[in-house]
Formats: C-alpha cells, structure tokens, sequence
C-alpha cells in the first residue's frame, strides 16, 4: 500500500514536470526560432530598402538618358549629371550595406556579383550615352538589365526568408516593386516617344501595351495579397487625379497608333515626364509604407516573441528540477516524450508540404502541373500513403485528375459522384465532403468501415483519411483526399495546417485563372491594333509588315508575288444617297466578297475609305506571262463579283470596281514603291473608264 502511495506521489511530480519540461522547451524552441526568423526577415527588408533606393535612381537614370537621347543632347543634360550622382551615391551604401551583412547565400550572392558586375560597366554606358553613340532601344535594354537583376534579388531575398504570417505581405511588396519598374519601363518608353514625336522605333507600340499590360497584372496581385492596411496606402498615394492624367497620355499614344498619324506635340514629352514621375514616385511611397510596416510588424512580434521566451525559459528551469525528483520513472518519461515527439514530426511533416505547396504557387503553373506537383510532394515522407484530387464536373460526378502514393490501381477504378440519382456511382469520402461543404475525417478505416478504400487499406497502408473541399472564388470545385498509414493521424493541429495548404491552393487556381484571363485580354489588344474596325481586315500596318516579309522571302527564289489594289467605283454617292449605314454594309460585303475570292494563304486588307488590297503571296510559275494570266483571272473574278447587284438594308446598290495589278520583286525596291506602283494602276484603270483591270506598266 505505501509502496503504491509512493509511486503516486512520485507520478504527481512526474507528469507535470515531464509536461511543463517538454511543452515549455518546444515554446522556448518556437520563440528563439521566431527571433532568428524575425531577424532574417529585417535583414532581408533593410537589403530591399538599400536595392530599391538604388532600383529607384537607376529608373531615373534610365528614362532621363532616353529623353537626352531622343533630343540629340538638347534635354536633360545637367539634370542627368545630377542623376548620376544619386545613382553612385545609393550604389556606393549598397556595397556597404553588403559588406556589413556578410551574405553567405550562394544563390544571392550569385545575384549581387551579377549586379557589381553590370554595374562596373555602368561608365562605359553612360559615355556611349553622352557621345550618343547609342541607339535609344540599347540604352533602355541595358538600364533595364541591371534594374531586372536588382528585382530578381529582392524577389529571391523576400521569398527565401518568407514566413507564414507576412507571406502575403511580401508577395504584396514584390508586385509593388515590379509595378514601379514597369512603370519606369512606361515613363521611358512613352518620353522617348514624346521626345522624337513619332512612333520612332519599329515594335515600340507592341512594348508599350505590353508594360502597360504587366503593371495591370502585377497591380491585380497586389489587390488580391493585401490587407486592408496595405490597400489604404495604395490608394492614398495612386490617386484618381495621377491615375487618370496616365490614362490620357495612353489614349493618345493608342489613339496615334490606331489612326497611324504617328506625330504629337513636343509639349508632351516634359509633362509627360512629369506625370509618369509622380507615379513612379507614388509606387515607391506605398513601397516605402509597407515596409515600414512590415518592421513595426517585426517589432511587435520580437517583443512578444522575447517576453514570451524569458516565461518560457522560467517554466523549463522548474520543470527540469521537478523532472529531477522524479527521475526514477525515466523510462515513463520517455515513453511520454516519445509520444509528444511523433506529433511534432508529424507536425513537421505537414509543414513541410504546406511550405512546399507555398513554393509551388509563386511559380507559375497549370492547373495540372500544380495538382500532380501537390500529390507527389504530399507522399514523399512517411506518413501519407496516398493523395488524390478530383475536380466536381456539371453532372456531379467527381473526376480524379491527379493521383500519388499506394493503391492508385483500385482508387482508377472508382466512380465517385455528388448526385443521389446516380446509382452507378458513389459518394465516397470525396463526395462526403463536398455535399457537406466542409472537411471529413476517418481516424480509422478498419473501424469505421465506410471508406470505398476499406478492401485494400491494410495491404497499402491505408489507416485514416481527411477529405477537404477545394475552392476557386468560393465555390466548390473540387476535392484533395489524403490518406495517412497510422490511426489517427489527422489531430486538430494537423487539420488546421492543411486548411492553410487548401486555401493556398484555392489561391493558385485563382490566381491561374486571372493569368489566363491577363493573356486574353492582352490577345484582344494586338489584335485591334492588327486590324480594321469594320470589316475584321488586317490594317494597313499588318498588310505592310506581311508584304514586307513576302518581298524579303521571293528575294531568295524565282516565285513571284502580286499586289492587287481594289477601290469601289462611285461609293461616295452611296453614303450620299442611302446613309453611311448603308455604305458601310457594302464595304463588309465587298470584304466578304474578297476574302471568299482568294486562297486561304493569301492576304486582303482594308487601307481605309473604299479602298482594298489582296496580297498573291506565290505565283508558282516561272513563266512571267502564265503568271499575268492567272492574276488577270482572280482580278477579273473580284471585278465580276463586286459588280453584281447587292440587297443591302432592303436597298438595291450597284457599284463596280478599279482594279490596278502590280507583280514583284520586279525592279520596285521596297514595300512603299509597290504599293505606289499598284495605286497608279488602279488610278489608271479610273481614267480608261473605270470598272477595269490595269497592270501596272
């Protein structure tokens, strides 16, 4: 009896001083790891702080040294010197910030020496500028260079030192710093532009939609990632009154483009300097602010973290003596320890695939690439057998569209589903959870029973499941399944980890769908750019660049090509008589008309007014004379077709065309002679009584 009163007494002291002992240590761990994270991360902020200062005064330099160029070295010189000078000045605390932090990352330290090295050849370019010796494009490309390496770092420093908490705090910092250089990339480009009051540049309006196209994408990440706070600073600074000023710049530069005017006023390019200024400006306040923020953040949490830590050193001390007196009972100890120790590795272990799955989601990837990356990475440790995703189709049924692990064999042959109707089929623990809307847990499949994997869960390992609803703009669309090999794997902290691991996957497939979204949009652009209006032709711009590379291409061969240049007899008095409605149902149907009169390799544009070209892109014959023939009959087939009476809005319209003919190369140099050579064909066939095809003579 006094013996067990002894062992009693003994376990009282036991088990509190085992608990106070292991829980106060794993605290202590937490909180000293908290601290080292904390200070990793402001190194990491203070190294941002240095490059964007330096990131800043490079865009400066960059698009002062494109408008000194632009003017022949009539703008911006003094202003340039004094630029310079800040540039050297935050380069010179960059190297110094660099020696003080001793990094020892080989991969950012492969970045930095990337950065002195393009640096060191900084004089060489900015000589080249001050001699003029440079192209506009090549100054830009090389500013730009240094400033992508700058980002490239910075990116890398806030993704290595990424935490839970501030993740979406530094992936809102890094849009920022993107959105400012692409809107540096913008200031210069457009100054440029301004500058020379002409489209100077061949490609120079595909790169302006472009930037403009990643600061809206990069700006709609920063929506997505930010808090409230964060969302506060950026509308303080990006004010309507600078948003709108950019826009009317844009307009006119897209505006130019469309009309193919290609001229502005020299006015533009200082205001225009100025305006874009203030926003790249207004981009690094908001920058700035978070930063700020973020080090506020830092602090807060180092106080609580060290506060935290001294508490928990003082429990350790206590419960390391209780442990003392009750060290008789050491193998009850160890087994207890063993016990808390299997659910940290567990812990760990699911950790581990959450950092995994954050990593996964800041490069870009498909939906499937992203699902079969999240299966494989969940099955590589020992405690998850299988994993398994399956997206909810429109008739319920649930398609498994990526698998990993045990038993991938049997899971094929299962047909799940969400609709009670479907008897061929069954709802699984997958359909469980999405009928429910909410997560499903089988701590074991032995016992339970009601698993579909319950025939086949000893001989692979198969012992507790969780189901989790996935989301996309908060609707259910699909399920990820994992099962694990011991009996009640998945406690409540476990659960709540691989919460954060779903949600981070809903954020990727959101993120996947704006991305789409982003490179239609971008699509819808060149293609307006492309072509007409009205009847969906290619423009004179696209005609040209295609006649272009034809006449490059039957340079190299004895093919021939042919321009034939198509104006409506007479439309004039169609707009006058039956309303410009009218006149333009006529010219989609002559661009109707065209199209079905040509081969599908060649090529017909609208120049403007009434007035059509047809690109003959391969006249296979050598003989010039077979050749004439073959042009003589698609013209005459266009003529015909075109002279016919056309229905038109319950009017009847009938018009002809002048047709002139120009095959090449011929002796015509370039483009321009050929189409001026076919357009005085056409006037001819006008002055010998119009409705007639004229070769060019």
């Amino acid at each position: 009896m006094k013996k067990k009163i002894y062992i009693y007494i003994l376990l009282i002291f036991l088990v509190p001083s085992i608990g106070m002992l292991f829980y106060s240590g794993a605290y202590v761990s937490q909180k000293y790891n908290t601290l080292i994270k904390v200070d990793e991360i402001k190194k990491a902020i203070t190294y941002v702080q240095h490059s964007e200062l330096l990131l800043n005064s490079l865009q400066r330099e960059r698009g002062i040294s494109c408008i000194y160029i632009s003017s022949l070295g009539s703008t911006f010189k003094n202003r340039l010197e004094l630029q310079r000078e800040s540039t050297n000045l935050a380069y010179s605390k960059f190297k110094t910030l660099i020696k003080i932090k001793n990094i020892t990352n080989k991969k950012h330290q492969e970045n930095i020496s990337n950065i002195k090295l393009k640096f060191n050849q900084i004089t060489k370019l900015r000589d080249k500028v001050d001699n003029l010796q440079f192209k506009n494009k090549d100054s830009f490309n090389e500013y730009t260079k240094i400033n992508n390496l700058l980002i490239n770092s910075i990116s890398y420093t806030l993704t290595f030192n990424n935490s839970t908490n501030l993740s979406n705090t530094l992936s809102s910092l890094i849009n920022i710093i993107k959105t400012k250089e692409h809107a540096g990339v913008e200031r210069a480009l457009l100054s440029n532009i301004f500058t020379k009051g002409c489209f100077s540049t061949k490609g120079i309006y595909e790169d302006v939609i472009k930037v403009i196209s990643m600061q809206n994408v990069n700006i709609n990440e920063f929506l997505l990632n930010s808090n409230t706070k964060e969302l506060t600073i950026y509308n303080n600074n990006l004010t309507s009154s600078i948003n709108s000023k950019i826009e009317s710049y844009r307009n006119k530069i897209i505006d130019s483009h469309r009309k193919a005017t290609g001229s502005f006023d020299s006015n533009n390019a200082m205001q225009w300097w100025n305006i874009s200024t203030n926003r790249v400006d207004a981009f690094g306040k908001v920058a700035n602010n978070i930063t700020t923020n973020i080090l506020n953040q830092l602090l807060t949490i180092e106080k609580k973290a060290k506060a935290a830590l001294i508490f928990s050193l003082l429990f350790w001390i206590i419960g390391f003596f209780a442990l003392l007196i009750a060290l008789f009972y050491l193998r009850e100890l160890m087994k207890f320890g063993k016990q808390n120790y299997i659910q940290i590795l567990k812990q760990k272990y699911i950790n581990s695939i959450l950092i995994q799955t954050n990593e996964l989601i800041i490069y870009d990837h498909t939906q499937e690439q992203l699902f079969n990356e999240i299966c494989e990475v969940s099955v590589k440790g020992s405690h998850l057998s299988l994993a398994f995703i399956g997206l909810l189709d429109k008739d319920g049924s649930i398609n498994i569209v990526s698998s990993a692990g045990s038993a991938i064999d049997y899971l094929s042959k299962l047909l799940l589903t969400t609709n009670p109707n479907d008897k061929n089929k069954h709802f699984g623990l997958a359909g469980k959870a999405i009928i429910a809307d909410k997560n499903i847990i089988i701590d074991n499949i032995l016992q339970d029973g009601s698993s579909l994997m319950f025939d086949v869960a000893n001989k692979n390992n198969l012992h507790s499941a969780a189901a989790y609803p996935i989301r996309k703009f908060n609707k259910i669309v699909g399920v990820i399944v994992l099962y694990a090999k011991d009996i009640n794997f998945f406690a409540k902290d476990i659960i709540s980890i691989i919460d954060k691991m779903v949600n981070n996957i809903s954020f990727a497939l959101e993120k996947i769908d704006h991305e789409h979204k982003r490179q239609e949009e971008e699509a819808q652009l060149v293609y307006k750019a492309q072509h007409d209006s009205l009847t969906n032709l290619p423009n004179r711009f696209l005609f040209m660049e295609r006649l272009d590379y034809s006449i490059k291409a039957k340079s190299r061969t004895t093919i021939k090509g042919a321009v034939i240049f198509i104006d409506l007899d007479n439309f004039k008095p169609v707009n006058d008589n039956f309303g410009h409605h009218v006149g333009d149902l006529l010219l989609i149907k002559v661009a109707n008309i065209l199209k079905d009169s040509i081969r599908e390799e060649d090529t017909v544009a609208r120049l403007g007014g009434d007035e059509f070209v047809v690109l003959i892109d391969h006249l296979d014959n050598s003989d010039k004379n077979i050749s004439k023939n073959k042009l003589v009959s698609i013209s005459n087939k266009i003529r015909v077709a075109i002279e016919q009476t056309h229905i038109l809005d319950n009017e009847e319209i009938n018009i002809s065309a002048s047709i002139g003919v120009v095959m090449f190369p011929e002796e015509f140099k370039n483009k321009e002679e050929i189409i001026k050579a076919s357009d005085q064909a056409m006037y001819d066939s006008k002055k010998s009584g119009k409705n007639k095809v004229i070769f060019y003579n």
